[in-house]
């Protein structure tokens, strides 16, 4: 099961760092807490003006280099771009909720392709996805 509460806060795995995205409204920008310990640590997008989700995604990892951090997996930096996405809400965080077949009540994650879908969501839905994909109702995906 895919848990949308935790967006708002991605730990990186290993580590004591906890990422937290932000959109400020009034601004329309985003942006990126790093937080060590529980404590503040810097901010990515404090002097850029990030104003779509992808941005500060994309350039991250140097942010995190520079105050002595690893590098942020596939599913991590995935799971940022959800977060800030889910920070700024709105039809965009619709969006983006329809387009992986979820919605905030009803969403699971596989556990041989890590796709998140919703649990009724048409067979279509899975056609990425691995052949023993544990969500899809007959176990075989559609080709």
């Amino acid at each position: 099961m895919f848990d949308f509460s935790t967006l708002d806060r991605l730990a990186l795995d290993g580590t004591n760092v906890v990422l937290r995205p932000v959109f400020d409204p009034r601004l329309y920008t985003f942006s990126v807490q790093l937080w060590e310990d529980g404590q503040p640590g810097g901010i990515h997008g404090l002097v850029e003006h990030f104003r779509y989700a992808d941005q500060p995604v994309e350039t991250i990892d140097a942010f995190l280099a520079e105050n002595g951090v690893r590098a942020t997996t596939g599913e991590e930096a995935a799971l940022l771009y959800a977060g800030l996405v889910q920070a700024k809400g709105g039809p965009d965080w619709a969006l983006l909720l329809l387009s992986i077949g979820a919605d905030e009540d009803d969403a699971q994650e596989c556990d041989e392709c890590s796709a998140v879908i919703a649990s009724d969501a048409p067979s279509a839905v899975h056609e990425s996805h691995e052949p023993s994909c544990s969500l899809h109702p007959d176990n075989a995906h559609q080709s």
